[in-house]
């Protein structure tokens, strides 16, 4: 089990286990995300009414000083609060509340522990009115009440609880100057407090009559004792404060708590940069061998192969791809569950889109002679603004499983404007199909992780069981929603409802990239700089560079190709981001670094594995203009990137 799962199971035990009343509540907007047994018994409302509350349902403080606290809370500006709490019954309670800013489940969040200080706060009331009721109180409190002689700066009454605190009995307290029972810290700290206080209450500021400290007592033995202390400022008929109330408690296991929580979450914090780290290079490691697997599959499959070899290197070419397949999904789910995924905008046409993806799948399909119908509502005469290689992977996922699923018969993708308003259109792409259909106890279950259809150990179809989950993932971060409707044995229906900004720019005119590069590269060579250790990246990306006017010249480590740089004369750098000796960024802020003394900008695109989110700020900022995930599968994408980038004027 990782760090970082055992952390999170240690803290929601202790949190559902704990004595103490604990609640989880979402820190930008009050929402109720968890509670506690403890909790539920103090409110009187069951767990699943209790997680549907906010806490404004139970805060009894105006909407806007709520808001105003959580913010507070969160950016831990203060962590101790006083508020009154409504149960279920109507009854109003009076509460301490201790916040620590935490994440839980990938929401900002506040874990809360409350205190019932109901019967303190009758007791301070009490105070007012009887000295008599005080003591009686007091002396059954299990806090330490106290009062002090504000011009003496002794104590006048300590009450029994004391001797439980610090092993001292209240006599002996007494007879004791305030220093000698608190570090020498926190008496330097009161000592510096106490005259502002006085001094701003006098001038009227209410708020300074009562205040909260966390006070490190000597304890008869030696030992520290964590402290909480309440004080207020008693005063004469005159209103000039001449005693100071106070509530001790002691909170040393309560801080104890919130450290071990701290721990948890910092081990848990660690562990998923560890793992997000592992992810990077591991990714590498595997999307480089699958590079060469699958990019000479692709050149055998140019060449003049038997009717045998082409049977091969097709089940070479299907095994590499689903392979792939899975590996990336291993990584999206692990992204997603880091939440370390990003979107990245850009304007595209949709129609654009899946017709790309229709060609992808067409060869699937083709194999199970299964028809793909595409219908595109006539209102979207729009570019959208998305992620649109997002968009496709959520496209492809399910056009995949369509056919996976689907033995005989059709698949309709249909892509429909529900609504426009305020340059926002929600459009729904829906794809259905007349396969075996889903079992209607499943629905609800299809799009957790790792959940499959057939999960038997006889199972016709393949796969990791997370396709669908990411899906979900990527549909909810787009602002999006995600339905299925399916009936045994006819068929099923997945629905993505997703809003997209509309773009000003008019539709792009059809083109056909390879035949006007082609006609360029007929009085055009292209120099390409290709920063590569792997070898057969090397041979492939040169092997395709044949068929395109390209001249390659190769550097296996980042001072390589610092040095050829330099020698040479190129229209485009190719650099892979993780090469030796010296990375790919380095080696790019070196490049940009000369081009301030001496002028110009050469494109210069990264080759990239499976990255963490930072990666492409990181690519961004040391000055590189694009990237390219392996592995490259075939010569036209890279062949788009040098369309793009070279200039042939």
């Amino acid at each position: 089990m990782s760090g970082s799962k055992k952390s999170k199971e240690q803290f929601h035990e202790m949190f559902a286990r704990h004595s103490a009343i604990m609640l989880l509540v979402r820190s930008d907007d009050g929402k109720i995300l968890n509670a506690n047994a403890a909790a539920e018994k103090f409110y009187g409302y069951p767990h699943e009414i209790f997680c549907e509350m906010n806490i404004s349902d139970i805060d009894k403080t105006q909407q806007k000083e709520i808001k105003e606290w959580l913010s507070d809370a969160a950016n831990e500006k203060r962590s101790y609060f006083i508020f009154q709490h409504l149960i279920s019954n109507g009854e109003v309670r009076n509460v301490e509340v201790n916040s620590s800013p935490i994440i839980s489940g990938g929401d900002k969040a506040l874990f809360l522990i409350i205190h019932n200080i109901t019967e303190l706060s009758r007791a301070f009331e009490s105070i007012r009115k009887s000295e008599e009721r005080y003591r009686i109180i007091s002396e059954n409190s299990g806090d330490v009440i106290w009062i002090i002689d504000i011009a003496s700066m002794k104590f006048t009454y300590v009450s029994p609880a004391v001797a439980n605190l610090i092993g001292y009995a209240a006599e002996e307290v007494m007879q004791k100057d305030i220093e000698l029972v608190l570090s020498s810290d926190s008496y330097k700290r009161i000592s510096d407090l106490l005259p502002k206080r006085l001094r701003a209450f006098m001038e009227g500021d209410k708020n300074a009559r009562t205040w909260i400290n966390e006070l490190d007592q000597i304890h008869k033995d030696g030992s520290v004792v964590i402290t909480e202390v309440i004080t207020t400022f008693l005063t004469d008929s005159n209103g000039r404060p001449i005693e100071i109330l106070g509530v001790t408690r002691d909170i040393t296991e309560r801080k104890k708590n919130q450290t071990a929580i701290l721990k948890a979450k910092d081990q848990a914090e660690a562990a998923n940069a560890a793992k997000s780290n592992f992810l990077a290079n591991i990714s590498h490691e595997l999307r480089t061998p699958m590079n060469g697997i699958i990019g000479f599959s692709h050149l055998l499959s140019l060449g003049s192969l038997s009717e045998v070899q082409i049977q091969y290197n097709e089940m070479i070419k299907t095994s590499s791809e689903h392979l792939l397949e899975l590996i990336n999904d291993i990584l999206d789910f692990s992204k997603l569950e880091a939440r370390k995924l990003k979107l990245y905008k850009k304007d595209f046409d949709l129609k654009t889109v899946i017709d790309n993806v229709i060609e992808l799948v067409n060869a699937q399909s083709k194999k199970k002679k299964l028809s793909i119908s595409f219908l595109m509502d006539g209102e979207i005469k729009y570019m959208i603004t998305g992620d649109q290689l997002r968009l496709k992977q959520i496209i492809i996922n399910l056009l995949s499983n369509a056919i996976k699923f689907t033995q005989a018969g059709s698949i309709e993708i249909r892509a429909i404007q529900e609504s426009i308003s305020d340059k926002i259109a929600n459009i729904t792409i829906s794809v259905s199909d007349t396969g075996i259909g889903i079992p209607p106890e499943r629905l609800d279950e299809i799009f957790e992780a790792f959940s499959q259809i057939d999960d038997s150990t006889t199972k016709r179809q393949g796969g990791a069981g997370l396709g669908l989950s990411i899906v979900k993932g990527l549909v909810e971060m787009m602002n999006g929603k995600i339905s299925v409707k399916s009936e045994i044995g006819r068929g099923s229906t997945f629905k993505v409802e997703i809003p997209f900004e509309i773009c000003n720019e008019a539709l792009p005119a059809i083109s056909n990239p390879k035949a006007a590069f082609e006609k360029q590269n007929e009085i055009n060579k292209v120099n390409i700089l290709l920063a590569e250790d792997d070898e057969m990246s090397c041979a492939f990306i040169t092997a395709f560079s044949n068929f395109f006017n390209w001249d390659i010249t190769l550097a296996k480590t980042g001072i390589e190709a610092v040095e050829k740089f330099k020698a040479g004369k190129f229209d485009i750098i190719f650099m892979d981001a993780q090469i030796p000796e010296m990375n790919g960024f380095e080696v790019s802020s070196i490049i940009r670094e000369m081009e301030r003394k001496t002028g110009g900008h050469i494109p210069i695109i990264a080759i990239m594995a499976y990255t963490p989110g930072g990666d492409h700020e990181k690519f961004i900022k040391s000055g590189m203009d694009d990237y390219m995930t392996k592995p490259i599968t075939d010569e036209m994408a890279m062949l788009n990137v040098v369309n793009r980038y070279v200039n042939f004027a």
